[in-house]
């Protein structure tokens, strides 16, 4: 094989992983800002469930003081209702 049929054939070879790793690299940038966009996502709805959670509690903690009892929450919350301040034990 001659030397110009070498060069021919590596520059090919060059160009070919080239064109390939600047695809990878878009892939990998695409990626990467879903990434970012989807922890953005889970970073404002995991504040929203903390804020919602903390007046939900507040909420039943109001109720019970006045005298209502409220509904039990669904254990996937993760509340327990607090006893008013007047309230005792029942046995």
């Amino acid at each position: 094989m001659s030397p110009e049929a070498i060069t021919a054939i590596f520059s090919g070879l060059v160009a070919l992983l080239g064109g390939w790793n600047a695809r990878q690299g878009q892939r990998i940038k695409a990626q990467d800002q879903r990434i970012q966009a989807l922890e953005e996502k889970v970073g404002a709805l995991t504040s929203w469930k903390d804020t919602a959670r903390d007046y939900i509690g507040t909420l039943l903690f109001v109720m019970r003081t006045h005298g209502i009892t409220p509904p039990e929450p669904p254990p996937s919350l993760g509340l327990t209702i607090p006893k008013a301040p007047n309230q005792t034990e029942e046995h």
